[in-house]
């Protein structure tokens, strides 16, 4: 039996997404202090709440196990635009007064341009307690996403990911691999600095009609 229950992502709620991030998004690697990985934690979850429009969170006695952040095309915004601005004052405490380097949200940009396609919606975030994991939880996770998108359009949508993460889900849940680069940060000589990022693209149709 199902004991957990969905529900809508509060601000109470950014601690725990931070943690939720950060076992797949290892903060250590850019940041050299447990201050700055947890303001960098804060700024990463922060700025993608202060443009979702789409904002779940799965838990199970009031402990929340997994979560899904997202934008969709005509959609409302769902919290303070003032978020944005705490975001950024986070990531200066993570990176200096330059906010961190744009390097990722440079090669993002330029892979989704290259598909010269519009969409409907971005999943930013989903992260799942290891517990979750391969019980079709992050499947369903995504396709309520979708079913939610095609109330607002019939684009495609789109995600990115990178080698820091569990990349292969999302082909085998039905998105299509339209862009890679890898990418290098400056991290020292002891860390290796290189990231591949990929950009992936589905027709939430076909997403919901495969997780049926």
């Amino acid at each position: 039996m199902n004991r957990g229950r969905f529900r809508k992502a509060e601000l109470k709620d950014v601690e725990t997404i931070v943690s939720l991030t950060g076992q797949s998004l290892d903060f250590s690697r850019y940041c050299d202090t447990k201050e700055k990985c947890h303001a960098f934690g804060q700024g990463f979850v922060l700025s993608h709440l202060a443009e979702s429009n789409y904002a779940i969170v799965y838990e199970e006695e009031e402990e929340v196990l997994g979560v899904l952040l997202g934008t969709i095309e005509k959609a409302p915004l769902l919290f303070e635009s003032s978020l944005g601005k705490e975001a950024a004052r986070q990531y200066r405490i993570a990176f200096g007064e330059n906010g961190g380097s744009d390097l990722y949200q440079r090669a993002c940009k330029d892979m989704k341009e290259k598909t010269g396609l519009t969409f409907q919606g971005e999943i930013t975030l989903l992260s799942l307690r290891p517990q979750l994991r391969g019980k079709g939880m992050g499947r369903r996770l995504v396709k309520d996403y979708c079913l939610k998108a095609m109330e607002y359009g019939d684009k495609p949508i789109y995600l990115y990911s990178d080698t820091d993460c569990n990349f292969a889900f999302y082909p085998h849940i039905g998105f299509e691999e339209m862009g890679r680069r890898t990418i290098f940060f400056d991290l020292g000589p002891e860390k290796d600095g290189s990231l591949t990022c990929f950009l992936f693209v589905a027709d939430p149709k076909k997403i919901v009609a495969k997780s049926i």
